[in-house]
């Protein structure tokens, strides 16, 4: 992964989406800015001094979450994509169950129901909140 590549990221190309979601470094990438930010929210000077596990355990506790969540993209990211079948369902085959989803999708995100949707949202902004 290039910088270009993060910088394209970021402004929403879809190649470059696509190219750091295919990135194993991305996943390095993420846990090292992780470990930055939680050195970054704990560190004062003076405190440090006085209780030096204080600077340690939030490292610790960022580095285990997002080691856990890291390690499970890592490992399972390939079985969870929506648009491979890698089920085996009873009472329909593969094909009609991947159909299925593709006929959820045109519906859900067809220009009508996005319409729909928006109009709703807006109406409900526009209302007084109810007094309770």
């Amino acid at each position: 992964m290039t910088l270009r590549t993060a910088l394209l990221y970021l402004f929403g190309q879809a190649d470059a989406i696509h190219r750091v979601a295919e990135s194993k470094s991305s996943l390095w990438t993420g846990l090292a800015l992780v470990l930055t930010a939680a050195i970054a929210r704990s560190y004062d000077q003076v405190f440090f001094f006085e209780r030096p596990m204080s600077f340690v355990e939030p490292i610790l506790f960022s580095m285990g979450s997002a080691g856990f969540f890291f390690l499970f993209i890592y490992l399972v990211w390939d079985r969870c994509t929506l648009f491979d079948v890698n089920y085996d369902p009873r009472g329909m085959t593969a094909g009609e169950l991947e159909e299925g989803l593709r006929w959820l999708f045109r519906e859900t995100y067809s220009r009508q129901e996005t319409a729909r949707r928006l109009r709703s949202f807006v109406g409900q902004a526009r209302r007084p909140p109810a007094s309770v």
